[in-house]
Order: C-alpha cells, then sequence, then structure tokens
C-alpha cells in the first residue's frame, strides 16, 4: 500500500498534522514524501522559512526525496505501479498558491488514484465585491476542473464540501471533522486568561511572501504584521496591549499567560515578562476561563468550546490584519473591540460571546458523520480506497 505526498513548500508542523504523513507510516502504510520545493523556493527562502520559529515547528519527516526539476518528477511518478498507488498532491485544492498546471496535468494522465485536500476556512465571501466576485471564481475552476474525473478530496465543514462538488465532477468526497481542534470532552475551566499570540513580529509566511500570494482582501502582505516596519509602531501596541492585560487580570481576578504558535520565537518577551507557552494553545484554549486573540484559527477552539472570548483590532496594526480579523469576527459571529476603547474599561463594558454555534462549527469545521477521530478516519479513507484497487 504506497502512498506518495507530492508537496511544493517547506511544511510546519500543523500542517504535517493535516496531512497526517506520520500516523499512516506507524499504520502500515509504505509513504514517500515527494519534494518539489527546491523547484518553488530558493535556498535563503526555504532557510528564512523557519528561522525565526521554534525547534518543533519544522517536523521530522521520513522518506523525502528531493527533486529538483520537472524531468526528475516525471522519471520519479513513472517508476511506481500504479494498481498500488495513491498519490496525495498538496499543491492545490480548488485554490492554488504555485504555478503547477505541467505537474498536475502529467500525474493525471499518468491515471493513478489522487488525493487533494482543503483545510482553509477562508473560502467565504464577506464584502459586497467578494459576493460578487465568488460565482466568478466557482464558474472559472469548473471550467478549468472539469477535465479532471474521479478525483479524492478530503474536506471539512458544509461550506468546503459544497465548493468542491461545484467545482468538480465526479469527485469522491470525504468529510472529516477538521484537525486543527480538540472535538473530545474538554477540560474544566480554571481562572486562567489565553491570550492567542499571532507572530506579529515575523512568520514563515512573511518570509516568502514574493513566492506564494503576497495580498490578503487586496492588501499588500508586509514582513510584519504592523502597520509598518518602524520600531515606534511596535513598542506603542504591546505598551497599549500590556495595559489592558493588567487591567483585565485586576478587574477579573485573572492571570494571562501568552500562548504562542511557535512561528516566531521572542528573545525579548514584549510581554512585560508574562509566560509565553509554545505549541499548547488549543489545550489551554480548552482549559482556561476566559480567552484574548485577533483572528488566529485556533480562535475557532473558543467557538467549539463555548469560551468567553475577546476579539481585539487596533490600528497600529497592517491593514491586512485588521481584514483578517474583521472578517473572522464577521464568520464567527463575535464583535470585535478596539484596543484603544479598552484602556479603561470597566467590567460592565465587556460582553462575552458564549453563545450555541453549531450552525458555524457544521459550516466551517465540522459536517462529518462519523464520530471518529481524524486520524482514524484518514486511515479508513485510505485502506477503503486501496480495497476499490481489487474489484477493479
Amino acid at each position: 500500500m504506497k502512498i506518495i505526498y507530492i508537496i511544493f513548500a517547506p511544511i510546519p508542523y500543523h500542517y504535517a498534522n493535516y496531512l497526517n504523513i506520520e500516523n499512516l507510516h506507524k499504520n502500515g502504510f509504505d509513504v514517500d514524501v515527494c519534494d518539489l520545493t527546491n523547484i518553488f523556493y530558493s535556498k535563503e527562502q526555504k532557510k528564512a522559512y523557519f528561522s525565526n520559529t521554534a525547534k518543533y515547528y519544522k517536523p521530522k519527516i521520513k522518506n523525502i526525496i528531493n527533486i529538483n526539476n520537472y524531468e526528475e518528477y516525471k522519471k520519479f511518478l513513472k517508476k511506481h505501479e500504479k494498481n498500488n498507488t495513491i498519490v496525495y498532491y498538496t499543491g492545490r485544492s480548488f485554490y492554488k498558491k504555485y504555478n503547477d498546471n505541467i505537474f498536475f496535468e502529467y500525474l493525471f494522465s499518468l491515471k493513478y488514484k489522487i488525493f487533494l485536500s482543503e483545510f482553509a476556512i477562508e473560502f467565504f465571501p464577506i464584502s459586497i465585491k467578494e459576493k460578487i466576485k465568488f460565482p466568478l471564481f466557482l464558474l472559472k475552476n469548473n471550467f478549468i476542473s472539469k477535465k479532471y474525473k474521479d478525483l479524492n478530496f478530503i474536506g471539512c465543514g458544509e461550506n468546503i464540501e459544497k465548493i468542491s462538488k461545484i467545482i468538480f465532477d465526479r469527485l469522491n468526497y470525504y468529510s472529516l471533522p477538521h484537525p486543527n481542534y480538540n472535538w473530545k470532552n474538554l477540560k474544566k475551566n480554571n481562572n486562567t486568561t489565553v491570550y492567542v499570540e499571532e507572530s506579529f513580529d515575523s512568520s514563515p509566511d512573511n518570509q516568502v511572501i514574493s513566492t506564494t500570494n503576497s495580498t490578503y482582501k487586496g492588501f499588500v502582505l508586509g514582513k510584519n504584521d504592523f502597520l509598518d516596519s518602524k520600531v515606534a509602531n511596535k513598542r506603542k501596541f504591546y505598551n497599549k496591549l500590556n495595559t489592558f492585560f493588567s487591567k483585565f487580570e485586576k478587574t477579573y481576578n485573572t492571570k494571562i499567560e501568552i500562548s504562542a504558535s511557535g512561528k516566531y520565537v521572542y528573545k525579548n518577551n514584549p510581554f512585560q515578562g508574562r509566560k509565553i507557552i509554545y505549541g499548547n494553545t488549543i489545550n489551554k484554549i480548552c482549559s482556561s476561563n476566559y480567552v484574548i486573540g485577533h483572528s488566529s484559527t485556533a480562535l475557532w477552539q473558543c467557538v467549539i468550546s463555548k469560551k468567553k472570548l475577546i476579539l481585539l483590532s487596533d490600528n497600529l496594526l497592517a491593514l491586512p490584519k485588521r481584514a483578517e480579523i474583521k472578517t473572522f469576527s464577521i464568520k464567527s459571529k463575535i464583535p470585535i473591540y478596539q484596543l484603544d476603547d479598552l484602556l479603561s474599561f470597566k467590567k460592565k463594558n465587556l460582553s462575552f460571546n458564549i453563545f450555541d454555534k453549531k450552525k458555524e462549527i457544521l459550516f466551517f469545521l465540522n459536517n462529518a458523520n462519523k464520530k471518529k477521530s481524524f486520524n482514524q478516519i484518514m486511515i479508513e479513507i485510505f485502506l477503503k480506497k486501496f480495497q476499490s484497487f481489487d474489484k477493479e
């Protein structure tokens, strides 16, 4: 049972979790990773991608085969038996970051069983302009993808399922619970507060925006998520944030901990000495009473777990980041507070959104029928697909 992953970019730990490479390795599948990163990224960009991240952020992945050009790619694919091989192609779903047409066309011509996937929560028009453009996006992608029959697609939520079935003909769709989140019984609350840090100072994607998409909702992305690169703006933002933290801790008799993704490791703690915990955000949200954040996808755990969430924005943040916060607010139906308005807040000024949001969860995150873990369902999907080889 051979599975080939074709990857186009450096893989951080959360994306490795989506792809489920190690889980499939451990459960008896013969897994190779066909790495095309050298074709799309320079050595400098590959090095820069993980330059400021935590050690765990770059996972150790086995059986990587580095491909340097199109001819090497063709040679690699030709040597495998198509009647016992599945190819998990990560370069696209209906969303393309790379100019990979020649690679996908060749793969499809070889008649492999191909899997695509999409775990993003961004495909939902918010503004009037987006609502006008989105049907055109679907029409265009349906026209482009019409010839690709009988593909297999892994996704999460009603939204991704609907979009993928519009774009692809004769699609074998598999709906899973989103792997980013905790769907099990949750820990009891305690009186800690988690601030979900978002690596405003820098992130891997900031380092390589020239290779991937360099805009968000029409706004040009920069090297960080502040209004500009002036040190004074960063200092002002953290001063305001810490002033709010101190006020919040006193008002609610709580202690704020900084939960960081590991995309950026702080050499100097900008949170006035508050504890920074790397790589445990979802669990910290589940065990906290209050959560403070901006637009991180981790904040959907608050929606799932009905946590008391404060959504913050500020005019010292870059326009793309503010647009991202607004988008998360609209999707999750959670209001935004401006940081300036909270510097002298009183307890009665804050309201926490902890209402039941089953519709939002079903639509964006989890419409899977099976009450099993992401890892379990992934194993079952591939086992059944290999079993179908014998019937053909």
